[in-house]
């Protein structure tokens, strides 16, 4: 026979036991109830009214006279449903605070353990690069020297580019504005102006070989939401659009820039990859710019004046005259936010990339904002300010690339320029990707009234 303590019947005959055996009166025999079965006083409470309810029970009095239930040939269920007691819902409050603290700390140290794997992996790929030897080239034969005249060599920094971003002048207060013919505009003032700069240095030195270093987030892709409803283009139309922007720079560099060698190291950025979140050993695999460059070096494959290296991991080492420099798009490195700005964050992680691979200097972007320290160069951008720098209280300046100079006299850079790419009339520009306002829909015909 199953029976459970808590059935009211069963209480009830406990209870006249109580009552009548032990000669209690009516609250003792309550208390020794509950004590016998270990149950709260409402269900010995409950189980009285539903007596009282079905006829067998009225008061203490006259239960002295009454018979207990026959359990005999009565199957009762195993557990009954019951509402529990105040007591007991403290108890299970107690136990869900603790459950609760428990599933905070394991979370703490799943992140924990999380982000320890993120630096290892970035850790070890650093590593395999440098033991496979995959991102070096050596530039190979001493400086050359042209009667008193010693070899130097320009760093030219091409990060940031956005192509396909729209910036509507009314998001940031009228300072900037960009579109694809601003954008291809600005981009044919870089590759002119970069000459001109080494022109002016030519006076000097000899110049015939030069780094070009495309740093990434040569295009804006879809990696936010909101970039689906305001970009000009998709991924793809946006590395076509890339594409015969950066074949067009390429082609001018080599008919008037007067160089041997061209070295372009590739760095892919944040803003080309494929998903939505980084991936750290497949970076280069779900990268669009990863396929931009390589696009690049095939349809260059036959000219031996252009020397390509494209990382398949986040950073690049080029070796020229015995030092190495880094180059890297800069998302791995986490600015913080404060008050001394990138420049803290950013000597704090080359002292931790310098520990497995010392270098002269670290070329990056991402953060455009432009730096120009003894062991770092910190690329600003071709699109300028958006309304996604502004909301960061990012200072809004003219759009711009970085030059800097390495002599062979010295081996260290003796000179560093911006290269503006914005005249400060991007506002006052009417561009044929300009978007159309009500107004003017209606009297160019679009819409009728």
């Amino acid at each position: 026979m199953n029976t459970s303590k808590y059935h009211y019947k069963n209480v009830y005959n406990v209870y006249l036991k109580n009552l009548n055996h032990l000669n209690l009166n009516h609250p003792k025999a309550i208390q020794a109830t509950m004590t016998d079965l270990d149950v709260s006083i409402r269900t010995v409470q409950r189980s009285l009214k539903k007596c009282r309810e079905e006829g067998v029970f009225t008061d203490a009095i006259s239960g002295k006279n009454h018979e207990p239930f026959d359990l005999s040939n009565m199957v009762l269920p195993e557990t009954s449903p019951q509402i529990p007691e105040p007591e007991d819902l403290f108890g299970f409050d107690r136990e869900k605070n603790k459950l609760r603290s428990q599933i905070r700390l394991l979370d703490a140290k799943y992140r924990y353990v999380s982000k320890t794997l993120e630096l290892v992996e970035q850790q070890v790929e650093i590593l395999t690069e440098v033991n496979a030897g995959k991102s070096d080239i050596k530039i190979i034969g001493r400086p050359q020297l042209e009667g008193s005249k010693h070899e130097a060599i320009p760093f030219i920094q091409a990060t940031d580019w956005h192509l396909g971003e729209r910036v509507d002048p009314s998001t940031v207060n009228y300072f900037n504005k960009y579109d694809p013919d601003i954008a291809t505009d600005s981009a044919e003032k870089f590759f002119q102006r970069s000459i001109k700069l080494v022109e002016k240095e030519r006076q000097d030195v000899i110049i015939k070989r030069m780094v070009c270093h495309l740093g990434g987030d040569i295009i804006t892709g879809f990696i936010h939401e909101e970039l689906l409803e305001s970009n000009y283009f998709s991924p793809v139309e946006e590395v076509m659009f890339a594409f015969n922007i950066l074949v067009a720079g390429f082609n001018y560099w080599l008919k008037n820039g007067k160089f041997d060698e061209i070295y372009v190291i590739c760095n892919y950025g944040n803003h080309g990859r494929t998903n939505p979140h980084k991936k750290i050993s497949t970076g280069a695999r779900n990268s669009y710019e990863y396929l931009l460059y390589n696009q690049l070096a095939a349809h260059y494959a036959k000219e031996s004046r252009l020397k390509w290296l494209i990382a398949e991991g986040d950073y690049a080492y080029l070796n020229v005259w015995g030092k190495d420099y880094r180059f890297t798009h800069g998302d791995t490195l986490k600015s913080g936010g404060g008050i001394g700005g990138l420049e803290i964050p950013l000597k704090k992680a080359i002292f931790r990339w310098n520990a497995q691979r010392y270098s002269a200097m670290t070329f990056l972007g991402h953060f455009h904002q432009m730096l120009l320290g003894q062991d770092y160069t910190a690329n600003e951008s071709l699109i300028g300010a958006n309304a996604y720098s502004q909301s960061l209280g990012c200072p809004s300046r003219t759009a711009r690339q970085s030059f800097r100079l390495l002599d062979s006299k010295r081996n260290e850079f003796t000179a560093s320029l911006p290269i503006f790419v914005d005249d400060g009339d991007r506002c006052r520009r009417k561009t044929s990707y300009r978007p159309l306002g009500m107004r003017e829909q209606v009297e160019s015909g679009l819409i009728i009234k």
